[in-house]
């Protein structure tokens, strides 16, 4: 048994404190394991949204895989993915993926412009410059064509420079 009596006594304030600082660890560590073990999820959502988009834009692209982005200096800008390229007119088409050098790939990102947060697809080709760039959203369109040029070009810029540095795996 323990003697309780001889222990010191721990102040009320600092009891409070210490009690405080454990409910906000265990609520970020739900959070982060949220977070993390939804990520499959939280991919296919945003896949079947785009490609939803871009049938009602009439495109004859498709978001097809995820795509790990990894390398030396790549930043996380976006979601990256394979693109399929429906060019027969049964809907068919070719994928452009991980293992082709010379692959077409989109990546899914925020662009902000002031207070403007709008959800944007870049289809990149295989030498890394951005092919076409628009909003998914309605929404988006209309705040995409109120933007200026610079702030578009600093994004394309920006995709277009991270693009060298990345090496390319399929997610599993």
């Amino acid at each position: 048994m323990i003697n309780t009596e001889r222990l010191p006594q721990i102040p009320a304030p600092v009891r409070e404190w210490g009690i405080f600082a454990a409910w906000i660890a265990g609520l970020l560590l739900v959070t982060v394991l949220g977070w993390s073990l939804t990520g499959a999820v939280r991919r296919s959502l945003l896949l079947r949204q785009v490609n939803r988009a871009l049938v009602l834009r009439e495109s004859g692209l498709r978001l097809v895989d995820p795509l790990t982005v990894r390398g030396r200096g790549s930043s996380r800008f976006g979601a990256w993915f394979s693109v399929l390229l429906i060019n027969e007119p049964d809907g068919r088409g070719t994928v452009s993926g991980a293992d082709d050098r010379d692959a077409w790939r989109g990546v899914i990102f925020p662009l902000m412009s002031g207070v403007r947060s709008m959800t944007m697809l870049a289809i990149v080709d295989g030498a890394g410059r951005v092919e076409s760039l628009f909003p998914i959203s309605a929404n988006a369109q209309s705040q995409f064509d109120a933007l200026p040029g610079g702030t578009v070009n600093l994004y394309i810029q920006r995709i277009e420079d991270n693009f060298g540095r990345i090496r390319w795996e399929r997610k599993k």
